[in-house]
């Protein structure tokens, strides 16, 4: 095994069909199931489908040998990803519905989303713990956005509010740099998986300005958003 496969994976999505054309695309390796769903998407999510479709839309199977020696496509549990995808894997992409614009636009969740602030200090990101008292409607929270705008608007009003009093603890260091001049905001989704310690993934380019693809990821309601100023 090379010094790269031992840290990289294999991503290949195969358009249906008997002549369908093969894509394919090198990743470093993920540190979950998850972060290779969005990571496999932005990258070979245009040959799936136009708009490309949200990480509800696929599923990966890893490519394995039968007892017959054959290739296959095997299924597996996202919870058991570093189990059953070691280095230099081949994994396949697969669309598990029709693509969105041959079905019905499925119903957008409203509700809270708490918020947790981060400082880049280098190679280490540091976040803060959430206030999860209070629930719907209080000052702890957000609505869940339904866009990256409507994400950024949200943060900045949630930060003002802090500064302006209404009985709050004033904004901290990372929240305050919501609010400075020339700054930009990105997101990220907290993932939790069995046994692990907890990951924050980016949530990517192309939801800032996709609407279809921002809800697709953004977390459910009473979820956690990750929010960096920089």
């Amino acid at each position: 095994m090379s010094t790269l496969s031992r840290r990289t994976l294999t991503v290949t999505y195969s358009i249906p069909g008997k002549d369908g054309d093969e894509h394919h695309a090198v990743i470093a390796l993920p540190a979950s199931y998850e972060q290779a769903v969005m990571t496999a998407l932005r990258l070979l999510g245009k040959y799936v489908a136009s708009p490309p479709p949200g990480v509800n839309d696929v599923l990966l199977k890893v490519r394995e040998r039968d007892r017959e020696g054959r290739w296959i496509w095997a299924a597996f549990d996202s919870w058991d990803w570093e189990l059953m995808v070691p280095p230099g894997s081949e994994i396949g992409l697969f669309a598990k519905h029709l693509p969105r614009a041959m079905v019905s636009r499925p119903l957008f969740l409203r509700g809270p989303v708490f918020l947790a602030f981060g400082t880049n200090n280098g190679a280490l990101i540091t976040w803060s713990v959430p206030n999860r008292q209070g629930g719907a409607g209080s000052w702890n929270s957000i609505t869940r956005p339904g866009s990256f705008s409507e994400a950024v608007e949200s943060t900045k009003t949630f930060v003002k509010a802090k500064q302006g009093g209404h009985g709050l603890q004033a904004p901290s260091d990372a929240e305050a740099r919501v609010l400075e001049p020339g700054k930009t905001l990105n997101f990220y989704v907290l993932f939790v998986q069995k046994n692990t310690a907890e990951t924050w993934i980016q949530i990517p380019p192309d939801a800032v300005t996709d609407e279809e693809s921002w809800k697709a990821v953004v977390p459910e309601p009473f979820g956690v958003l990750g929010v960096i100023a920089q």
